[in-house]
């Protein structure tokens, strides 16, 4: 009687042992399947989350490469307005420079006029003197004949160069034209642009008394809010990725930990239910 209590015992041990494993079991393979709900759920998030980072990142990149386009375009403009400025200085010195060249010839021909004028009365004169039987010699009407011929011939080279140097003034006045609205095309452009002035854009001002007009973003402003805010999006993206990764990583750990003790515990059982069999 008393081997039959013993015997009863022992099964009734067992078999709450048994039971402690499948109860184990199931506890564990609940937890394993929320957990590898978690992990599933939390992988399709991450590649979300990394789908988005790379569109940030995208965004960010064209933002930067559009204000850095911008920028060049901005420096190209400048260069363009110092070298337009530096040809429209030099222009107006070559054409002080013809200017007075041109005075000078005019002042050069009307002298040379006068000796003309001089020159053909004093051979006027000589012929006379010598219609009225004075003696004049050969050499001397032949030198003063020359000395005519010479003065008229300077006076028509002096009236070329004259006509040159007006054809290059009004060369140097197109060329200024051309270059003044290049100029002022340049600035423009750079302040519709930047919105602001260059160094050699004159300040002009209002007397009157009403509030400026407000003006809207310039292209170089907007460009750089963009370019910030796509920073700002890309590190905030980049973040809430890297956490979402970070979680993934916990999950995943804690499912095969589950797992590897789902697995021990069913060895377990198969091992106690062997005994229990055997016994």
């Amino acid at each position: 009687m008393l081997n039959m209590n013993i015997k009863h015992a022992i099964n009734d041990r067992k078999q709450a042992e048994l039971n402690a494993l499948t109860f184990g079991i199931a506890q564990t393979q609940y937890q394993v399947a929320q957990l590898q709900s978690i992990v599933t759920s939390l992988t399709q998030k991450n590649d979300d989350f990394k789908t988005l980072l790379l569109e940030a990142e995208k965004r960010r990149d064209t933002a930067l490469s559009n204000l850095n386009m911008v920028n060049q375009v901005i420096a190209g403009i400048k260069n363009m307005i110092g070298n337009t400025d530096m040809v429209r200085d030099v222009t107006l010195q070559a054409d002080d420079k013809i200017e007075q060249t041109a005075e000078h010839l005019s002042t050069l021909i009307k002298q040379l006029i006068f000796s003309v004028e001089i020159i053909e009365k004093l051979a006027q004169l000589v012929n006379k003197k010598k219609a009225s039987g004075k003696i004049i010699t050969n050499e001397l009407v032949k030198t003063i004949t020359a000395a005519s011929a010479d003065a008229n011939n300077a006076v028509a080279v002096t009236l070329t160069a004259l006509t040159s140097c007006y054809v290059a003034k009004t060369s140097g006045n197109e060329a200024k034209n051309i270059t003044w609205l290049e100029y002022e095309q340049s600035r423009e452009l750079y302040e519709l642009i930047t919105q602001g002035k260059t160094d050699n854009t004159p300040e002009t001002g209002d007397a009157g008394t009403s509030a400026p007009a407000e003006k809207q973003p310039s292209l170089l402003a907007l460009l750089t809010i963009a370019k910030e805010e796509s920073i700002t999006k890309y590190n905030a993206a980049f973040t809430a990725s890297d956490l979402v990764t970070l979680e993934l990583a916990q999950a995943q750990t804690g499912l095969n930990n589950a797992t590897v003790k789902l697995n021990s515990l069913k060895l377990g059982l198969a091992a106690a239910t062997a005994a229990a069999i055997a016994a």
